[in-house]
Parts: structure tokens; sequence; C-alpha cells
């Protein structure tokens, strides 16, 4: 159904439907966004990658994106004594995104991955989850990039892709406090770039 949000303030008019369903009794989500607007964006296709350089650009408008996402447990219990009431148990989850190469800096993304409510050693109010992003970014994009770096004397290349791999566990301490423990390696769209592994906590109070 259609709703307000920043999005739609913005103009960006989007649709946006949820379900959810069950699988032998077990919870799973589906979820479909589709977004449009009217405003001006920059057009990466038609831009003369050396107006970039004096800071000119075209502009076109009607951009639009589609997005699905689905997760579902595999396998769960019902009543475990979660502080929120959530279902315990772990399943897939994936997401997929697409939108115009010409009129968007990413125009593709992806991530799949398994995650769970409840942890080791019967901690039911723990979370986790493992998964991988892949983050596309337009070849008009990197086409101007490439041409503007160029122009100062630095040989940069992009790759299309951006990889992320990551891995991260939620302790419960109490019903309001929680900590997490977070974990990635990322594979850089800049070709000469190291790829870095990238490690984090953080800490979460409900009042």
């Amino acid at each position: 159904m259609p709703r307000r949000s920043l999005a739609t303030d913005m103009g960006l008019c989007n649709w946006s439907g949820i379900r959810i369903s069950y699988l032998d009794g077990k919870p799973g989500f589906y979820n479909l966004l589709v977004g449009y607007t009217n405003k001006d964006e920059v057009d990466f296709k038609r831009i003369n990658p050396g107006d970039v350089v004096q800071g000119k650009v075209s502009e076109k408008s009607d951009n639009y994106a589609l997005a699905v996402g689905a997760s579902q447990f595999l396998w769960g219990v019902k009543a475990a004594g979660r502080y929120d009431g959530q279902f315990v148990g772990f399943g897939p989850f994936m997401r997929a995104g697409v939108a115009p190469d010409d009129r968007s800096a990413i125009d593709q993304f992806y991530s799949v991955g398994i995650g769970g409510n409840g942890g080791f050693a019967n901690r039911v109010n723990d979370n986790w989850g493992i998964g991988w992003a892949g983050t596309h970014y337009s070849k008009y994009l990197r086409r101007d990039i490439e041409f503007v770096e160029g122009v100062l004397g630095n040989n940069l290349q992009l790759d299309g892709f951006e990889h992320i791999y990551e891995a991260y566990y939620n302790l419960a301490l109490t019903p309001s406090t929680r900590i997490s423990f977070n974990a990635q390696y990322i594979q850089s769209s800049i070709e000469s770039a190291d790829d870095p592994v990238v490690l984090g906590t953080r800490l979460q109070i409900d009042l």
C-alpha cells in the first residue's frame, strides 16, 4: 500500500509490500519495493567527462528502483522464552535491487546469508548472522571517475563490484542491554587498494 515517508517528501513515490508466511509453522518475511522520482539526477551516460573537471553535469529525470527481499526460518521453536517474544531459529535471507545505470551511482545490489535468533549454550536472546553483499557501481560513473583521476595524474582503475563478507554476534546481557561483535572483509572496487578487515563492537542500551 502507498505510504508517506522521507523518501516521498524528497520526491520519491514508492510502493512497498510485505508478506509474512509460514513454512511448516516457521515464519518467513518477503517484501517488494518499487520507487520512482521525477527529480533531476545526474545523467552519467550523457555527461562529458571533460565537463566534470569544470563542475558541469547533465541531468535526467524519471529515476526508479526495484528491490526484493526474503528471509525464511527453516528450523526453530515457537515458545523459547525470548525477551522480545520473537521466534527462535535460523534460516537464509536474501536481498536484490536494481536501478538504471545512467541515473544511479549504484545500479545493482545483492546480499545473501544465513542468520538466526538464539545462540550457543541455550542463549535464546542472542542473535547472529553470516553473509555476503555485492554492490555494483554504474559503468558510466566509473568511466567519469577514472577520467577525472587520470587528469589529476592518478592511474585509478575501478572494478564494477565491491564485495563484503560479514559475520556478527549480538549478545543479550539483560532485556535492555546488548553488545554486538562484528567482523568484515571488504574486496574494494578500487583495484589498487588493499582489501581491509574491519572489526567492530557496539553497545546498545534501551531506556
